[in-house]
C-alpha cells in the first residue's frame, strides 16, 4: 500500500524507516515494500516511492539495513507500474500537488512505457 511520504525525488524518508520497522516486528511472515516506481514519470503521486536513481537506491538500502538489523523477516518489493492510472493528488493533502514535478520538467501525463488499451479506447 502506498504511504505517500516519499520526498520530492521519490526517496524514502524517516517515515518509511519507522513504518517498515514496526511492520518487521509484527511477527508476519513477509514484509512487502510499497509500490515503488521504476521511472520518475511512473509515480502515481508526488509522495510515491521510486527506485530509479542512485539516491533512491541508497536511501532504500539504508532503510532496509535498519529494518534488517532488528528483524529476520524476508522483504519483498511491489514494483509500481501505474500505466494510464496516474497522476493523482495525494489523498488528504491537497496542498502537496504536482506543481514541483511539473516545474522540474518531468512528464506527468505519460506512462513510463507504451500501452495500448484496446479497441475503441483512447491511447494514453
Amino acid at each position: 500500500m502506498c504511504q505517500y511520504f516519499a520526498d520530492a525525488e521519490g526517496s524514502m524518508t524517516d517515515w518509511h524507516t519507522i513504518h517498515l520497522g514496526h511492520l518487521a516486528l509484527s511477527g508476519a511472515g513477509l514484509l512487502i515494500i510499497e509500490a515503488s516506481a521504476v521511472a520518475p514519470e511512473g509515480r502515481i503521486t508526488p509522495g510515491d516511492v521510486g527506485l530509479y536513481s542512485d539516491a533512491n537506491e541508497q536511501v532504500m538500502a539504508r532503510t532496509l539495513a535498519a529494518v534488517r538489523a532488528h528483524s529476520p523477516m524476508p522483504v519483498g518489493i511491489h514494483w509500481g507500474m501505474p500505466g494510464a492510472r496516474h497522476p493523482a493528488r495525494l489523498p488528504g493533502r491537497a496542498a502537496r500537488n504536482w506543481g514541483p514535478m511539473k516545474a522540474a520538467g518531468r512528464p506527468w501525463r505519460r506512462p513510463p512505457f507504451p500501452i495500448w488499451m484496446g479497441s475503441g479506447l483512447r491511447r494514453p
